[in-house]
């Protein structure tokens, strides 16, 4: 790695800290505001939520572990998340981090899909 790649890096990582570090300090300035913005999404999204309580109490209950990104072939890095193609098969599931997680609904929207 060239000194200049080595800084990119560094300046990179440096970028993501401050960035976290400015989303935690909002976030616990504004509590109330996120407890608000999710009872709403819950009442708009009753399906989804539905299908986020089923996947934790698998994994709490059951012991499942979740797998490797589908589409990376287990070589992503990033947090695994469950992604339900249809919201009433709770446990039809496939596992995509959320670097593939974002593009998949990208994706479908822009088709008009899920």
């Amino acid at each position: 790695m060239t000194e200049s790649q080595a800084q990119h890096t560094n300046t990179q990582q440096n970028s993501k800290q401050k960035q976290s570090e400015y989303a935690k300090k909002w976030a616990n300035e504004n509590k109330t505001k996120i407890a608000k913005s999710v009872k709403e999404w819950e009442k708009k999204n009753p399906h989804k939520l539905a299908a986020h309580q089923y996947i934790k109490r698998e994994i709490y209950n059951k012991g499942i572990q979740p797998g490797a990104c589908c589409i990376g072939n287990g070589n992503c890095s990033d947090k695994v998340d469950a992604h339900h193609s249809d919201y009433t098969k709770l446990d039809q599931i496939i596992w995509l981090c959320r670097k593939h997680h974002k593009a998949w609904h990208r994706l479908f929207v822009a088709v008009g899909g899920e």
